[in-house]
């Protein structure tokens, strides 16, 4: 009976995560981009004015 519930039970939901590689891809590119833009900002706004 214990093989039976193993082969029942569903994968937790951050092994799913990590092993799909298409939504890492775009995770990571959505997380470089926003930093990306985020550091901009903060020199743009750090810009001594005359």
């Amino acid at each position: 009976m214990a093989e039976e519930k193993e082969g029942n039970e569903e994968v937790p939901f951050l092994p799913r995560l990590l092993d799909n590689m298409w939504l890492l891809l775009i995770v990571s590119t959505l997380i470089l981009g926003i930093s990306y833009v985020g550091w901009g900002v903060l020199e743009a706004l750090n810009v001594p004015t005359k």
